[in-house]
């Protein structure tokens, strides 16, 4: 299953809250902080299981939510 995100329309449809914005603004920092690790990154240049791992982790404890559906499947990333 294949889940992408379109940010554009998500914040015309939802606008987003100050403190929303810097959530964000942290996930992406640290995102780019996990890619500029070459230890991080498979031979294609994509995150590796355990940096995929950090990033979900960080993900749920900054929006409060489990990334797995009911069923358990991820809903990112398998």
């Amino acid at each position: 299953m294949a889940f992408k995100l379109e940010f554009e329309e998500l914040l015309k449809k939802n606008p987003i809250t100050d403190n929303d914005r810097k959530d964000l603004i942290s996930l992406f920092e640290f995102a780019q902080y996990l890619f500029d690790n070459d230890d991080n990154l498979t031979k294609t240049l994509n995150l590796n299981k355990s940096a995929k791992e950090k990033l979900k982790q960080r993900m749920e404890e900054t929006f409060g939510f489990d990334l797995r559906s009911k069923s358990g499947e991820n809903l990112i990333w398998s």
